[in-house]
This record gives structure tokens, C-alpha cells and sequence, in this order.
């Protein structure tokens, strides 16, 4: 178990609020099942699992959460954000993009309504001026997706095919070159 009374300890690279691995609280809140935001992984597919356990462990799982995945010398880590019923604060995303990332990850909020199921469980804004898919087309991003169902994938124009579905397992953290 950690418990941690300082900043960040990658830095401003995971966001602008340093202490935002704990929720701007440091004397209140530890991490009990490791699940930092920042801890280090030898791949970007185990940064998305790790940050998805940690979006998941919450009690709401009505709103989205989600955040950044971006290199940190030769290791993947990830930032977070909580967002609302609806999708994460646009601006508030790019203010906490870490310098020359094009990987957002996000959960899809639980709204127990089975009218929506069908945008919980896919990605969402096939057509439209919103929502993943336009996202991730016109900024050129991969979006990785965790869904109530615990649907996890990534949608990213530059690969072949666009969706590539991940396997659910335990994230491998590692000790890699940070530098």
C-alpha cells in the first residue's frame, strides 16, 4: 500500500494538478490496489487496463471517466479525469494532454437504461459532429473504450482494422527507462 504526501512522481507529465493521483488529497486518499495514475507499463494496451480498473474501482459509474495514455521515456502511463452522464469536458482534456499524445482512454457511464445500452456497450458518433469516433477521426487520435459491460477496445483510423478488441487481464506494470 502507498501513501504518498507529494506531487506526482512523473511530474506535470500526467496533468496540470500534481496531485491528481489522488484526487488533490494526499493526506486523505492511498491506493490500495496500486492503481495510480502514472504508474508505469511496458505497453500502452496495459496503461488502458490499469486506468480502467482505476475508473471502475469508484463508486459512480453513472458518468464517463477517462483521460490521456502517453509515452514517459520508454514506458506508458495515463492521466485521469472525471467527466459527466454525457462525455468528458473537452477543454478540460486538452489542458491535461501531455505533450505530442494522440491516445484518449474513457469508460462508458452505466445509465441503467436499456435505451442506451447500445451506446454504452460501442463506440459512439459513427455520424455526427460528436461523440468517439468523430473525435478520434478529425484529431487524429486512437480512443481506447472500457464499456459497463467491460467491453475494451481501441478505435484508431491508422490501424487496420480500426477496431482492435483487448483482452481483460491484469496489467503488467514494469521498470522501464522513465527518463
Amino acid at each position: 500500500m502507498k501513501k504518498r504526501v507529494f506531487d506526482n512522481p512523473i511530474g506535470v507529465q500526467g496533468g496540470v494538478n500534481v496531485y491528481g493521483y489522488v484526487l488533490g488529497n494526499p493526506l486523505s486518499f492511498i491506493d490500495v490496489l496500486g492503481l495510480n495514475p502514472g504508474d508505469l507499463f511496458c505497453t500502452q494496451d496495459d496503461a488502458f487496463l490499469d486506468a480502467k480498473n482505476y475508473a471502475r474501482s469508484f463508486a459512480n459509474q453513472h458518468i464517463e471517466y477517462g483521460g490521456w495514455i502517453y509515452q514517459v521515456g520508454d514506458c506508458w502511463t495515463y492521466n485521469f479525469q472525471e467527466g459527466t452522464s454525457e462525455n468528458l469536458n473537452g477543454q478540460e482534456l486538452e489542458t491535461a494532454r501531455p505533450p505530442e499524445s494522440r491516445l484518449v482512454w474513457h469508460t462508458h457511464p452505466d445509465t441503467g437504461d436499456p435505451t442506451r445500452e447500445k451506446y454504452e456497450e460501442s463506440f459512439s458518433g459513427a455520424v455526427g459532429d460528436h461523440g468517439d469516433i468523430v473525435t478520434a477521426n478529425s484529431n487524429n487520435l486512437g480512443v481506447y473504450l472500457n464499456t459497463p459491460r467491460n467491453m475494451n477496445a481501441i478505435y484508431d483510423r491508422n490501424l487496420n482494422p480500426r477496431i482492435r478488441f483487448i483482452d481483460d487481464k491484469k496489467p503488467i506494470p514494469c521498470e522501464c527507462n522513465s527518463q
